[in-house]
């Protein structure tokens, strides 16, 4: 059978109010069978660094609730961590681009 005409079975049976089965992805069948793909290294990395990033936002603007600092005093602060951060992800991105190209 072709493509055209699964396509055209699937209009039909979809027309006529018959409800069909659901297809499971693809990674759900290589689960299954015991064979699911692993992220490559550097979209594992770029997730994690994605969540340290997101929890470090959170944690900063917490603590920029409950400081018994002035304001400009914690933007300073927070401004020089973001600073840190910043040159932090982009040596360990670039490392990481290193590495997946070796």
């Amino acid at each position: 059978m072709t493509n055209f005409e699964e396509n055209n079975l699937v209009r039909t049976l979809v027309r006529a109010g018959t409800r069909l089965p659901a297809i499971p992805a693809a990674y759900e069948l290589l689960r299954w069978i015991g064979i699911e793909r692993r992220r490559s290294r550097l979209a594992r990395q770029a997730r994690f660094a994605t969540l340290l990033g997101a929890s470090a936002l959170i944690g900063a603007g917490i603590a920029a609730l409950v400081t018994p600092q002035s304001g400009a005093q914690t933007r300073r602060l927070l401004g020089s961590q973001a600073k840190k951060a910043r040159a932090y992800v982009t040596t360990e991105t670039a490392r990481a681009h290193k590495r997946d190209a070796a």
